[in-house]
C-alpha cells in the first residue's frame, strides 16, 4: 500500500471510531482509540502525514466531545491533552526517522571528503543510463591525477585532501547537470555523461576536463597537476554492464599512465 493509501486508511479508521463513539454512552469514551493510529503512523509515515493524521484526530475529538457533551468532564480534557502530546511525540519521531534515513542515504551514496558520488552511486546511475533507450553515446571517463603523491609529500594529507576537494569543484564546473561525477578513492575520479550527438567521440569532454584541472595549481599545491584519462564511449543499446565499462576505462587509463601520462585515450564500444 502506498503512502496515500495508508493515509486514507488511517483517516478512515479515525472516522469509524468517532462514529462508534456517538453510539456509546458518555461513560464509555472511545475517542481515545482514534489516537492509536496517530502514534502508530510514526512507524511508517512521513512527518507531514503523521501531522495531518494528528490534526484530523484532534479536530474530530473536539467535534465529538461537543456532540457527546464531554466538555463538562475534566477527564476528557486531560485525555485530549495527553493524546495530543503523544501525537506531537509521534510527529517528532517521524521527523527523526526521516532525518536518520536521509543521513544514512547520504553516507551510503556519497564520498565523505568531496561530496561527490561514490562507486555504489555511480554504478547505480550507469546501470540506469545503460538500460534506458538512448539515442546518443554515453561517455565514461576514468580520471587519475598526475603528481598527486608529491602534493601529499610536501603538504601532508590535509593538503592533499584540500587539493582533492578543489579538483572535485573544478570537475563539477566543467560538466553539465546531467552528468555524474564520482570519486572512487585516492586521486581517482570518474565523469560519466551523455554526449551531445550520435557523432560525438568524447574527446572534447576529455580536453575540457584536463584543462580545467591543470590550468592553475590547486591550493595548497604550488605546481600544476596533470590528468590522465581513459574514456570508454558506450553506444546506445550496448550489452555491457556498468562495472564492465568502468573496468575497461580503468585499464585504458592505467596503460596510458605508464606510457603517456597527462593525456587521454578514447575507446569506443558497441
Amino acid at each position: 500500500m502506498d503512502r496515500r493509501g495508508r493515509f486514507l486508511l488511517l483517516a478512515g479508521l479515525i472516522l469509524v471510531v468517532a462514529l462508534l463513539d456517538l453510539a456509546t454512552p458518555p461513560s464509555l469514551v472511545l475517542l481515545s482509540l482514534m489516537w492509536v493510529p496517530v502514534v502508530a503512523s510514526a512507524a511508517f509515515a512521513r512527518p507531514a502525514m503523521t501531522c495531518l493524521i494528528g490534526l484530523w484526530a484532534g479536530a474530530i475529538t473536539l467535534v465529538m466531545g461537543w456532540l457527546q457533551g464531554y466538555y463538562q468532564d475534566p477527564s476528557y480534557w486531560v485525555r485530549t491533552f495527553a493524546l495530543g502530546l503523544a501525537a506531537g511525540v509521534a510527529v517528532w519521531l517521524a521527523k527523526s526517522a526521516q532525518t536518520r534515513e536521509l543521513n544514512l542515504h547520504i553516507l551510503a551514496t556519497t564520498d565523505s571528503l568531496t561530496g561527490l558520488a561514490n562507486r555504489r552511486s555511480l554504478s547505480t546511475w550507469l546501470d540506469r543510463e545503460l538500460s534506458e533507450d538512448r539515442t546518443t553515446p554515453l561517455a565514461v571517463l576514468y580520471i587519475d591525477l598526475d603528481g598527486f603523491k608529491i602534493v601529499n609529500t610536501r603538504h601532508g594529507h590535509a593538503g592533499g585532501d584540500a587539493v582533492l576537494v578543489e579538483v572535485a569543484r573544478r570537475l563539477a564546473t566543467a560538466v553539465d547537470e546531467q552528468a555524474i561525477i564520482a570519486r572512487l578513492g585516492g586521486d581517482e575520479f570518474v565523469v560519466a555523461s551523455r554526449l551531445a550527438s550520435p557523432s560525438s567521440d568524447g574527446a572534447e569532454l576529455c580536453e575540457r576536463l584536463i584543462t580545467c584541472v591543470a590550468h592553475t595549481p590547486p591550493a595548497p599545491s604550488d605546481t600544476p597537476l596533470g590528468v590522465t584519462i581513459g574514456a570508454i564511449v558506450a553506444q546506445p543499446h550496448t550489452d555491457l554492464a556498468a562495472e564492465d565499462i568502468l573496468d575497461q576505462a580503468d585499464a585504458l587509463m592505467m596503460g596510458l599512465k605508464e606510457t603517456c601520462p597527462g593525456s587521454y585515450a578514447v575507446q569506443e564500444t558497441a
